[in-house]
C-alpha cells in the first residue's frame, strides 16, 4: 500500500524521516523513491560525543556504507537506485 502511494504522488518532493542508522537504510529509502533523507538522532549523538568532528565522522561512515551497498547491489549511480532493488520480483 505504501509503495503504491509513493509511486502515485511522485509529482511532489518526497522526504523520508525515519530511523536511518546505516547506509543500507539510506539505500532502501532512496529505492522507495525518497528525494531526501533526514537523519537527526545519530547526528545529535555524534555531536554530543565528539563535537563537529563526530558529525563529520558519522556522515563519512554513512557515505561509505551507502557506497558499499550500492556497489553490492550493482548500481553505478544513486539515480539508478529503484524499487526493483528492494522488492522481490514477481513472476
Amino acid at each position: 500500500m505504501m509503495i503504491s502511494c509513493v509511486l502515485a504522488f511522485r509529482v511532489l518532493p518526497y522526504f523520508i524521516r525515519w530511523r536511518h542508522r546505516t547506509g543500507t537504510d539510506i539505500f532502501k529509502a532512496l529505492a522507495l523513491g525518497a528525494d531526501a533523507i533526514m537523519i537527526g538522532r545519530p547526528q545529535i549523538y555524534a555531536l554530543a560525543v565528539a563535537g563537529s568532528l563526530g558529525v563529520a565522522s558519522l556522515l563519512r561512515m554513512l557515505r561509505e556504507e551507502l557506497e558499499v551497498t550500492t556497489a553490492l547491489a550493482g548500481v553505478a549511480k544513486l539515480e539508478d537506485i529503484g524499487i526493483q532493488h528492494v522488492m522481490k520480483a514477481t513472476s
